[in-house]
């Protein structure tokens, strides 16, 4: 077995373990009217109905194993997910929308979501299906806000190099469900959110924006994102007049359970026993990773040629995170694929013992369709044989063309779940 294939086994083995299907089964189960939720077990009264809304590239998935436990005990649900992630649900509807920057059919969707929840009584549940994708995916603006508006926003925002904690707090000042409040609109019904974690830390104010969560932002922490990117003589006049305007939404008497029911650590562990089956000695570096992607790819290379010089077995370093990535130039690429990239410029004859490669948990990195890269010597040899320099591809923030071009990207189509991302290196002494 090659070094590429096992490098893909060990990818696929992370994914698999943070498939919805299963992380909803292991923490719903519904026996007569006694609702177990994680560990809380709940009551439900003779007439409570049971609704389902979400959003996210998950939330189909998580919506179709959600039917298999409640079956026609669900009234009505409706979910959006991303353009290609379509999902076999029979009650619940299934919308699809765009993705990192939000389109019309998001507030279309949207609408339709909270006619739901706006319809839920007191003693109703009302099951939110959170994953990541959930920003753009779910939406509704402020009237002096248009479309347009929150588009070129959102473009901004993600190619200035912020971080998803940066850009959601200010996605949350322009937002009238974000920020803890959907929970507001399902009040007085129960709200109960489901989540799959795509942030470091697993902040449930911070995935999809915190629909259901509290909200300790304000304008100011947004104004001063805006200014910290550089962004502020770019901004439509309109966004910057409306982020003057504080704004808080209070949550502290709504009732919502907000629970994790998976991330990317679990992922990790799964990735991490792969690793020995292949016989690897697997080390995780860091389940925290964040920052510049070229910055975490220096870092995995030093550690793994530090290996190769004092190790006897071969080993799989590990690390789970989400970089990020400064666009500057004008091709095509994602974050992972611009860590290989930059691994693969700056490795020489001395490291063909090492792989290594990034990929994306829910089988797209960046604008395109692929997950990942891998860098190893026979890419290389690839890009050397069509005199290819990863440095103009770098400048270019091109990687994905690049990879295409020496056979050196991860497609594993969408996954039907997000955790962030997966970096390894393998070394083979």
């Amino acid at each position: 077995m090659s070094p590429e294939e096992k490098a893909k086994l060990i990818f696929d083995a992370g994914i698999e373990a943070v498939k919805p299907d299963r992380l909803i089964k292991a923490n719903i189960k519904l026996n007569d009217n006694e609702l177990t939720v994680g560990k809380k077990v709940l009551k439900l009264q003779t007439d409570s109905h049971i609704f389902v809304i979400g959003f996210g590239k998950a939330s189909g998935l998580m919506a179709a194993a959600l039917e298999e436990v409640f079956g026609n005990r669900i009234t009505a649900g409706h979910v959006t997910v991303k353009y290609g992630h379509p999902a076999p649900c029979k009650r619940i509807t299934v919308s699809e929308a765009g993705h990192p920057v939000p389109y019309a059919n998001s507030l279309r969707s949207t609408e339709k979501i909270l006619e739901i929840a706006g319809s839920a009584r007191e003693q109703d549940i009302v099951f939110c299906l959170i994953s990541g994708g959930g920003s753009a995916l779910f939406e509704k603006l402020p009237d002096n806000i248009s479309l347009t508006d929150l588009q070129d926003l959102s473009e901004l925002l993600v190619q200035s190099g912020a971080d998803i904690s940066a850009i959601n707090t200010v996605r949350k000042q322009i937002s009238l469900v974000k920020g803890g409040q959907l929970a507001n609109i399902i009040h007085p019904a129960k709200t109960i959110s489901l989540i799959l974690s795509d942030v470091v830390g697993d902040s449930v104010e911070t995935i999809a924006s915190g629909p259901t969560a509290p909200n300790r932002t304000n304008h100011t922490n947004a104004l001063s994102i805006i200014k910290d990117y550089g962004l502020a003589e770019k901004l439509p006049v309109v966004i910057t007049e409306h982020l003057q305007k504080n704004r808080h939404s209070d949550t502290s008497n709504v009732d919502v359970i907000n629970l994790i029911i998976g991330n990317n650590k679990i992922a990790l562990q799964s990735a991490v026993a792969q690793a020995e089956a292949l016989n690897y000695e697997p080390v995780i570096l860091t389940d925290n990773l964040q920052g510049d992607a070229r910055l975490a790819a220096e870092y995995i290379l030093n550690e793994a040629r530090r290996i190769v010089t004092g190790s006897t077995r071969p080993v799989c370093l590990l690390m789970g995170g989400e970089t990020t990535v400064k666009v500057t130039g004008n091709g095509v690429g994602g974050r992972n694929m611009e860590l290989a990239l930059w691994a693969l410029s700056h490795m020489t004859a001395d490291d063909k013992h090492i792989l290594i490669a990034s990929c994306g948990t829910d089988g797209t990195d960046g604008p395109t369709d692929a997950a990942g890269a891998i860098a190893i010597a026979t890419v290389i040899r690839s890009a050397i044989d069509q005199k290819l320099d990863p440095a103009t591809f770098l400048a270019e923030n091109d990687s994905y063309t690049f990879f295409a071009k020496c056979n050196g990207l991860i497609q594993t189509g969408p996954t039907g779940t997000n955790v962030m991302d997966i970096v390894l290196a393998l070394i083979d002494v």
